[in-house]
């Protein structure tokens, strides 16, 4: 068996009629991490395959939007201060809180 890692971007854009992923996202005992990146409206439908992923409470939330997109992994943000508007700038996420980040930073050599 062993682990496996799932990566996935534009999730928003993928569809999964034979509900593959979200089987695999949701079984349990399978040994997958994943890492699902998209927009949060999208994730935010009902019944999106992204489910199972969510339920980790883990992620990294960029340019959120403060009223509602913390709900999509349990947490709720504050509305104030919000974060800087810059790339790379959000919320990581886990279990037991949040906290405000920087995970990259534009070359400013150019």
């Amino acid at each position: 068996s062993g682990l496996k890692l799932l990566l996935i971007d534009d999730a928003d854009l993928i569809d999964d009629p034979r509900r593959a992923l979200a089987d695999l996202l949701s079984a349990p005992g399978a040994g997958v991490h994943a890492l699902v990146a998209g927009r949060a409206d999208t994730f935010r439908a009902l019944g999106h395959w992204s489910a199972g992923a969510r339920r980790s409470r883990t992620g990294l939330l960029l340019a959120p939007d403060l009223q509602m997109d913390g709900a999509l992994l349990g947490a709720i943000l504050p509305r104030r201060p919000a974060p800087p508007a810059r790339p790379g700038c959000g919320y990581l996420v886990h279990p037991t809180g949040f906290e405000l980040v920087q995970v990259a930073l534009a070359d400013a050599a150019g």
